[in-house]
């Protein structure tokens, strides 16, 4: 097989993935037809008069809808379909999960904070307690700098900025407190270690 038989017959520059069942050419996925139900590239479907085309039918069995998926056009060349609702186009608003996040890494921290006092939770989850509040705290800070950006876009409604700056103020005491309380952590290991040398 030469390297022009590799070639969509059609666009020299395109690599070939199909032969068309009428004239025999090698074609690109751009060039093969999926409505006419056979592997023929559109000139030959185009050739054909309007009698002999097949309807236009949806792919019915697993790999007629495979061959539509992969020799479907170009996201360019596809109809664009227009959003039924506004509720479509809009994106999430992701700052109400940002805050329950914020608050809930807050509780983690506070809670492990009064862990040896009140003996509330196990030394290994207290341990952990840091760790899970930077987690929590980088993921409100993320999903509400998202939020901030969808508002300066203006695909979100400017109404929800107050919660975004709720979210952002959580995740930075999170990140904060986490890496205090790793702070403080560190310093008691540190102590305890020259102390029993």
């Amino acid at each position: 097989m030469s390297a022009s038989d590799d070639r969509c017959a059609h666009h020299p520059r395109v690599a070939a993935v199909v032969t068309c069942m009428s004239c025999d050419q090698r074609v690109c996925r751009h060039c093969i037809d999926v409505e006419s139900g056979a592997d023929s590239c559109r000139p030959c479907v185009a050739a054909r008069a309007p009698e002999e085309r097949r309807p236009s039918r949806p792919p019915q069995t697993a790999l007629e809808q495979r061959r539509a998926r992969r020799f479907a056009p170009p996201e360019e060349q596809r109809p664009t379909r227009q959003p039924q609702t506004t509720e479509e186009q809009a994106p999430k608003d992701r700052s109400s999960t940002a805050v329950i996040l914020g608050w809930f890494g807050l509780l983690v921290g506070g809670l492990s904070a009064l862990s040896p006092v009140l003996h509330i939770m196990p030394l290994p989850f207290a341990l952990l307690s840091p760790v899970v509040m930077l987690v929590l705290g980088n993921r409100a800070l993320v999903m509400a700098g998202r939020d901030l950006e969808d508002i300066h876009q203006e695909r979100l409604p400017p109404e929800v900025k107050g919660r975004v700056t709720h979210a952002r103020v959580l995740g930075v005491l999170n990140i904060v407190g986490g890496l205090l309380s790793c702070t403080l952590m560190g310093a008691v290991v540190w102590f305890f270690a020259r102390a029993f040398r």
